[in-house]
């Protein structure tokens, strides 16, 4: 039979699993470590280890059997109708997001352009295995390079994608040219916004990615990286004024978001940035067919 092991964990405190049950057929122990789930979720603190609830467990294990094999408080009966409950409601939410197109989309990496990147760090050889190299890029200290107060008549509205394709009070990353923008969607200002993908602290392009909010009146965006802000109408760095982000009109017209930019070769040279070149996926990650 099998030996059933419960409330072990790793992390900075780890500890052992210790010996619950013996001499089990496969079916008992499924349902005893069902019980115990069960148990644990009824009786725990939030964010509580198994181990530290097992501990603070009166009585302790012996306490843990009484209840979950004798049901001496007569749960037993409620904790497979529970388990039976979540089981059939259980949905692999990354399967329904392969299966369902319109959830797929959410996951491209530019809304409006099919194109794809695999990062922005360089690859090194290291003993026959490719890894990201470690070396950070520089911080760009200073003013943006661009910004919509530079506008003049040969700037145009561009289209970057329907409006549906963006996440409401996120962004979403477009590509023009060779030059990644952030658009943003602020529901609590009515408004839509857009600036640079990369984030000048670190250069990494995850502006998109980040976290949409409000200093005070003024709204802002938070990198998803290491969380310096920026004021999203004017492109000033909110946490660190010596970094800033170029910004760009954007409005919804027609279902379509517009964003108005400057000629391409002009955009290209402020913002767009070459892939790099030992950064290919050299065909381990393309799209595969899977079947369920």
């Amino acid at each position: 039979g099998y030996n059933l092991y419960v409330c072990g964990n790793h992390g900075t405190s780890p500890k052992h699993a210790q010996l619950f049950l013996n001499d089990l057929s496969e079916e008992e122990c499924f349902k005893y470590i069902d019980r115990v789930l069960m148990y644990y979720t009824f009786t725990s603190a939030p964010l509580t280890r198994t181990s530290k609830w097992l501990e603070n467990l009166p009585g302790g294990i012996e306490h843990l059997k009484e209840v979950v094999v004798d049901d001496t408080l007569g749960l037993c009966e409620e904790f497979e109708r529970r388990w039976a409950e979540q089981t059939e409601r259980y949905e692999c939410e990354w399967k329904k997001v392969v299966e369902t197109p319109a959830l797929r989309k959410q996951f491209r990496q530019f809304v409006n352009v099919d194109d794809h990147k695999h990062g922005d760090l360089e690859w090194e050889q290291v003993r026959k295995q490719k890894k990201i190299q470690l070396e950070d890029l520089p911080t760009i200290i200073g003013p943006a390079k661009i910004t919509k107060d530079s506008a003049d008549d040969s700037w145009k509205w561009v289209d970057v994608g329907a409006a549906e394709d963006f996440p409401k009070n996120g962004g979403g990353a477009v590509k023009v040219s060779k030059s990644e923008l952030a658009v943003y969607h602020s529901t609590h200002m009515g408004k839509w916004y857009a600036t640079q993908n990369s984030c000048p602290h670190k250069q990494l392009q995850v502006l998109s990615r980040g976290l949409v909010g409000m200093h005070g009146q003024a709204p802002k965006v938070a990198c998803p990286i290491h969380k310096n802000t920026y004021n999203l109408e004017t492109g000033k760095g909110i946490s660190n004024p010596g970094l800033n982000v170029a910004v760009f009109e954007c409005k919804e017209e027609k279902g379509r978001v517009m964003v108005r930019l400057p000629p391409a070769e002009i955009l290209d040279a402020k913002l767009g940035r070459d892939d790099p070149k030992g950064n290919a996926c050299s065909g381990s990650c393309d799209t595969k067919d899977l079947a369920w």
